[in-house]
């Protein structure tokens, strides 16, 4: 069916984080996007699309669970978030997660305090999907982490790697409990290309400007870095999502 004016209003509506939290979804842009959700789990609640650029068996499964709507180019214009508008996008519920400690710290876990970047956190969502990572932690306080920016730059692994947003008490209190050693990272610090954290262990990588903070970093048991090649002449520091890929890439292999 053609899409409603009405429609095209609740869609625009979710541009807005509080209209997401009040209705308890997010919106996602383009045909992998949307696919790629569907199949890592997630169903969506409605489809909407240009059917001058896109036919319905573009959508594989992903529309035989949902509501789904035809509209114009000048309406995806009008709805989407992208420079250039993909001519479809869909409605998903947000998921509730539980967490099950015990079974999180049988892998490194990886923390990501006060996150900014709604492109890093995106691409570190990406990032943990190819190592096989399924939960990684942000402190309250971050980037929504459904935001329509950290949706596109996750391209659908936010379907399969659960992101728990918690305060770093919290955070703090259950990693002890289980005598989960905490490591800190630095730009000085114990070289990670041959140290071998003490499992269990978590991973805590500080926020883009600041780094990591004292409440973390006076409970750590040492700090870790990635080694520059040059340290005369290193740039002043890594991007936060490529150094975490060097992390993941290195502890999930050793």
């Amino acid at each position: 069916m053609d899409l409603s004016l009405n429609k095209q209003k609740y869609l625009t509506s979710l541009h807005q984080k509080k209209t997401r939290e009040e209705e308890g979804v997010f919106i996602a842009e383009g045909i992998k996007v949307i696919n790629d959700l569907v199949k890592f789990g997630f169903i969506p609640q409605l489809i909407a699309y240009d059917p001058g650029v896109w036919d319905l068996k573009d959508f594989g499964q992903a529309h035989a669970f949902c509501d789904y709507y035809t509209l114009t180019k000048v309406q995806a214009e009008k709805i989407s978030l992208l420079s250039t508008p993909a001519g479809v996008l869909a409605v998903f519920p947000k998921p509730e997660y539980s967490i099950n400690w015990k079974a999180v710290i049988k892998k490194p876990v990886f923390i990501f305090e006060n996150i900014n970047d709604p492109g890093n956190l995106g691409t570190i969502i990406r990032t943990a999907h190819w190592y096989g990572i399924h939960d990684i932690f942000i402190t309250r306080g971050s980037v929504e982490v459904f935001s329509p920016k950290v949706v596109q730059a996750s391209m659908g692994s936010l379907a399969a790697v659960k992101v728990h947003s918690l305060g770093s008490e919290q955070i703090i209190e259950n990693l002890q409990s289980l005598g989960v050693h905490i490591y800190v990272t630095d730009m000085d610090g114990l070289n990670i290309h041959i140290t071998k954290p003490q499992i269990p262990y978590c991973v805590v990588f500080g926020n883009e400007s600041n780094g990591v903070s004292d409440s973390f970093k006076k409970i750590a048991k040492d700090t870790l870095t990635i080694t520059a090649s040059d340290h005369e002449n290193r740039p002043e520091s890594l991007n936060l999502s490529v150094s975490t890929a060097i992390f993941m890439d290195l502890l999930t292999r050793s």
